[in-house]
Parts: structure tokens; sequence; C-alpha cells
């Protein structure tokens, strides 16, 4: 298990240039919209699958609906995940929750799974003692609205559980926003390519990681990023070969996210989570 260096500066309401918000501990695999390729991705029955698979933290893909309240769902349309038409920021909340995900690979035989609410999602996560990253997408117009709904939602659901919870975006409005609202939590910017000006976005944000799309990634950043700023957490998106696995540890990832985690993690880490 990997960690992000905690800060020893004290933040108020936003962390100090070149400071970096406290660490969370990260395993290297985590579930990517839980366990996408096991069960229909961002649902209930996906962060069970991760669970039973010997994940010990998921990523899980937040949303707001026409009237505010967070859904698990990647796109900003409901049509590729539930087959029926539909933006998730123009619908409300009450017919979000009751579309039914498509059934996908080994769920197709399964129960009818719901799109669940971001709360439903984090009862679960605290049930199955998960850590979990959520990656805040805005609604387009409301940027900075959804973290502090979102946050809410994350310290009435796991009170208690420091260091298990990691919010990522790649909306720099609502990351600020997180950021003002909890001053210590983890914050992570995800970027489809890297930015010349991420370094000062760590330093502005007090982020401890970045996400990086593995289809854009070019391993000389790798090193860069490592030299630059060894103590960054480094994220990577999507892999799901062991070979490609591999090669990113060696180049100093922290952690990888992964629609089937089961083929990367360690047996050791299977049999503990399964059993």
């Amino acid at each position: 298990m990997a960690f992000f260096r905690r800060s020893s500066r004290q933040h108020a309401t936003r962390p100090s240039g070149g400071s970096l918000a406290p660490r969370a501990p990260l395993p290297f695999v985590i579930g990517h919209r839980g366990a996408a390729g096991h069960a229909p991705e961002n649902t209930l029955a996906s962060i069970r699958a991760a669970a039973q698979l010997g994940c010990t933290w998921v990523e899980l893909d937040v949303r707001p609906t026409a009237d505010g309240r967070p859904v698990l769902m990647h796109d900003a349309d409901l049509d590729r995940t539930t087959g029926r038409p539909g933006v998730v920021e123009s619908t409300p909340f009450g017919v979000v929750v009751h579309r039914e995900a498509l059934r996908t690979g080994p769920s197709r035989e399964a129960q009818p799974e719901r799109i669940p609410s971001l709360e439903a999602a984090l009862q679960l996560i605290g049930i199955l003692g998960l850590g979990v990253n959520l990656e805040l997408k805005p609604a387009a117009g409301r940027t900075a609205l959804l973290a502090p709904t979102v946050i809410e939602s994350v310290n009435r659901q796991l009170e208690g559980a420091p260091g298990r919870v990691l919010i990522s975006s790649s909306d720099r409005l609502e990351l600020a926003a997180a950021r003002a609202v909890a001053p210590d939590l983890p914050l992570a910017a995800l970027h489809r390519e890297l930015a010349p000006d991420w370094r000062r976005e760590v330093d502005d944000l007090g982020l401890c990681a970045l996400g990086l799309d593995d289809e854009h990634l070019q391993l000389r950043q790798l090193d860069q990023l490592r030299k630059t700023c060894p103590e960054l957490g480094l994220m990577v998106f999507t892999v799901n070969t062991a070979h490609r696995a591999a090669s990113l540890a060696r180049r100093g990832v922290t952690a990888i996210f992964s629609d089937i985690p089961d083929v990367l993690l360690p047996p050791s880490q299977q049999a503990s989570r399964a059993g």
C-alpha cells in the first residue's frame, strides 16, 4: 500500500502554496467504477463485486441531477448505461434512481440494478469497509456546487473513517470548492493530457495526487513528475493488463484503476477479501 506525504503545514480555508494536503492510503489496484468488468458500472452490484474480488478501494463517478442531488453516473447522458434517453443534470433525482442499468458481461443473468444515489453507495462503502475515490462531474454552468453536497454526504455516511476518502475531478473550480469546505480532505486533479501548469495546480489546491489517462500518458512524463515532485501521488486510469500495470509500477505510479481488478490483484489480497 502506497501513501501520500502528509503536509507539515496547517491549513485554514485552503492550503498554503507549495504544501500538499493530508495523505490518503491507497492500494496499487483500485476498482474502476466499482468493478466495471464484472457488473454494471457505478452500481451497488459493481461495488459489491469489487469487494468480493479483493479490492480495498473503489473509484466512483458522481453527477448531480436536475434538483442537485448526487447519483453515481459517469456520462452526462443516460443512454449508454441505461438504454434510455435523457440528460442527468436535466432529469429529476426520483426519475434517475428508478432507471435500471444495462446488464453487461457476467452480470447479464443477475437481478436488475438501478442507478444508485450517492447516499446509498456511501452506506454500502461503509458496510463493506472500503476506501473510495469519488470523481466529481459537475453539471454545465453549475460548477462548484457539487463538492459541498458530496462532502456533506461523506461526513454523514462515513464519519469516523479518515483516510478512506479521496475526492478527484478534472474541474479546478470544483476542487477549489472542495478544498474550501474541507481543508484537510485529500484531493486529486484528473488530466486527460498533463497540463503544463500542473505544478501550480498542485500548489494552489493543495493536491495530494494527479490522475492521468493511460491512453495519453507518456512514460517520460512520469519520470518528470517523480523527479520534480517525488511526494506527489500518481494515479493512472484505466489499466486492464498485468504487463501495463507492471510497467507503471516500475515507473513509480502510486495506483491504477482497473475494470478487472481481479486480474491485477495479488492472490493473497484476493484470498483475504474473498474469504
